[in-house]
């Protein structure tokens, strides 16, 4: 659950007022979200709810990055160890309800942007979180493409509260994008997460690096978080043979006290063929691999061969 001072916090860094509830109580709205600012309140089974680990890049809409001082608030909620995984942006899956957690992705900059219908009549509740531009005439792309986007996809449950956290964060291919990703997304690397939920259910690492940069998938399910990093050894710890051209974080944050559990929900997708456990991917168990990510997060493995 969100800490009294979080939300304090992104107050105080957006300029608003908040009333603040006790850490027992439900979080005090903004304000009410409408249809045309925020999704409604309309639930959802959770059991029909599937998804999978690759970001259909393609399909997101074109909306403005976020304001600088926006920008500032994002990076500093971003950090703050007051809400680690499942918990996002003060939003608590299975507790934080639709309309709490609308309320607190406008606030911080959030720009909604629809409902989005998947196979078996899920709906996701979609908001982005771009930040930083391209200047006129960067490889072809005007002021108002970003050179991080973010999207973030609440997922109710047929009670109204937030379930399903759907984030995918990633750079463009530009010089200047893999520095403005760390400063908001370097918490959700390999050693942080590590240093915020200790070891995960298992580590896989993608079978072979590519000219995409190393992969890395951090199963935490019994906490509620499914996350792949895709990138150069600061993201994965894997040395990868040339600088990815882009950074991708994908992470599922769900409440892992909900009856369906993360395999009815086909969360894990973890297809053999192109995943390996960690220590048949780089020859080091996987205990070794967490202890050497934790004592030196600079460290990075080399693949066997």
């Amino acid at each position: 659950m969100m800490k009294p001072r979080l939300l304090a916090s992104i107050a105080s860094l957006l300029g608003l007022s908040i009333v603040v509830a006790s850490s027992c109580s439900p979080m005090k709205p903004l304000g009410t979200p409408t249809t045309t600012a925020g999704p409604p309140g309309t639930p959802f089974p959770l059991a029909s709810f599937t998804a999978t680990l690759v970001p259909v890049v393609s399909t997101l809409t074109a909306v403005p990055p976020l304001a600088p001082e926006n920008e500032e608030g994002l990076a500093a909620v971003l950090q703050s160890k007051e809400c680690t995984p499942p918990c996002f942006l003060g939003i608590t899956p299975g507790s934080t309800s639709l309309g709490e957690a609308t309320n607190l992705l406008k606030a911080i900059g959030g720009i909604y942007t629809g409902e989005l219908e998947g196979p078996q009549g899920r709906t996701e509740y979609a908001f982005r979180l771009d930040v930083g531009s391209f200047s006129e005439g960067n490889q072809g792309a005007g002021p108002n493409v970003p050179l991080v986007f973010a999207n973030v996809a609440l997922i109710p449950d047929d009670s109204g509260n937030v379930q399903v956290i759907d984030l995918v964060a990633a750079t463009r291919r530009s010089t200047g994008s893999p520095a403005l990703f760390r400063r908001f997304w370097s918490r959700y690397n390999a050693a942080g997460m590590l240093d915020d939920l200790g070891p995960p259910a298992r580590i896989y690492a993608a079978s072979s690096n590519t000219t995409a940069g190393s992969s890395l998938v951090m199963d935490y399910r019994n906490e509620g978080a499914f996350i792949r990093l895709t990138g150069d050894g600061e993201e994965t710890n894997i040395c990868a043979e040339e600088q990815a051209p882009e950074l991708v974080l994908r992470m599922i944050l769900y409440d892992p006290s909900a009856s369906p559990t993360i395999e009815s929900l086909n969360l894990t997708n973890v297809d053999a063929s192109q995943w390996t456990p960690v220590d048949a991917a780089l020859g080091v168990n996987e205990s070794s691999f967490i202890d050497a990510v934790t004592a030196d997060p600079s460290v990075c493995f080399m693949r066997p061969g």
